[in-house]
């Protein structure tokens, strides 16, 4: 759907350098971060034995946790996760970042991450479908600890 509106940039164009990157994050997106929190949400889908439930949620735990520090880690030098450009993947990581929120480890645990889903926060297209939703940004925990740190900077 990405190159089907190629105006949008939503995919870098082929031969552009981070086109191969590009993938490699919505590789990782959907094969890493999204079947993890798939099985930690769902764990009785992965098991016949009740009693295995709550070890198999931390484990999982863990396992976002430890994806997370990943991203939070290519964030550090990059506006967005491919660099400068928005595509994709960052509209799929903030839709995922959304799930993670119930979590111990949510993403404002991670100072780059949650910087930049403060950004993603104020894009037009992320606002115009949360108010069609009727959701608002301002419930996520990386929203509200970012304002209440500015508010308690006021003198």
């Amino acid at each position: 759907m990405a190159e089907t509106f190629p105006e949008y940039r939503l995919i870098p164009k082929i031969g552009e350098a981070t086109r191969p990157l590009f993938f490699q994050w919505l590789t990782f997106l959907t094969n890493t971060l999204q079947a993890q929190l798939m099985v930690r949400f769902y764990p009785h889908r992965n098991t016949t034995d009740e009693s295995t439930i709550a070890s198999i949620v931390d484990a999982q735990d863990q396992q976002v946790s430890e994806t997370l520090l990943i991203i939070d880690k290519q964030l550090a030098n990059n506006h967005y996760l491919l660099g400068a450009q928005l595509t994709a993947c960052d509209y799929f990581l903030f839709m995922l970042a959304g799930w993670c929120i119930p979590l111990e480890t949510e993403p404002s645990k991670y100072p780059h991450l949650a910087e930049y889903l403060i950004r993603l926060c104020a894009n037009d297209s992320i606002k115009a479908v949360y108010e069609k939703e009727e959701l608002d940004t301002t419930q996520f925990p990386f929203f509200n600890e970012r304002n209440r740190a500015k508010d308690n900077s006021k003198p």
